[in-house]
């Protein structure tokens, strides 16, 4: 949906627009006369999801899911393992009916919508950040496992605290992250709207 949106840069070279993004809703659409699109991408999402699942591995470390909060192009993927005890506090907060600081979904939601404002400058900044929040979780997965897996063939149940621990410290680092992108976007772009 982007390819037909453009603008001039200050050379006057044609350039795609700023605002030109993949999730335009119906007023952008007719305004820059852009053909609907269906993308794998949607921004309905409210989560994605994908699992890993090893089975040579003990089931309470073997399955993983690669939990991702609202739209799927503006948001980062972090581990839950099957073993954990529970759900970082702000991942079991409903807060979709109305704003909401305590819940993890608003933080990835306040990003997806945020870009729409000046999808093309945007979307770069979100990756530097979403790119380190998963590349930290992708390094640190062999060694953290191999640890655990040590661990649990004496002390499950350490071994599951572990995995609770690693898991929300990852989750609740991605959420802080991303509440500190959205005021880090709103400074660099506030005169740019």
């Amino acid at each position: 949906m982007t390819n037909g949106v453009y603008s001039k840069d200050k050379e006057g070279k044609a350039v795609k627009s700023p605002v030109a993004n993949p999730f335009m809703n119906n007023e952008y659409k007719e305004l820059f006369k852009v053909k609907s699109e269906r993308t794998i991408a949607c921004a309905r999402a409210t989560y994605v999801h994908v699992t890993q699942s090893r089975s040579w591995l003990p089931d309470a470390v073997g399955g993983v899911v690669w939990l991702g909060y609202d739209n799927p192009a503006t948001a980062p993927h972090t581990p839950f393992y099957c073993g954990i005890e529970s759900m970082p506090k702000s991942y079991t907060v409903d807060g979709r009916q109305k704003f909401r600081r305590d819940c993890a979904w608003w933080a990835f939601r306040y990003i997806g919508q945020l870009c729409y404002l000046r999808y093309q400058d945007m979307v770069k900044d979100v990756e530097e950040v979403w790119k380190d929040v998963e590349g930290k979780a992708f390094a640190g997965q062999t060694e953290f496992e191999k640890k655990i897996v040590e661990i649990y063939r004496t002390d499950p149940v350490r071994a599951k605290r572990m995995l609770t621990e690693y898991s929300h410290g990852l989750a609740n680092d991605a959420v802080a992250r991303y509440w500190q992108l959205g005021d880090d976007l709103w400074t660099k772009y506030t005169y740019k709207f």
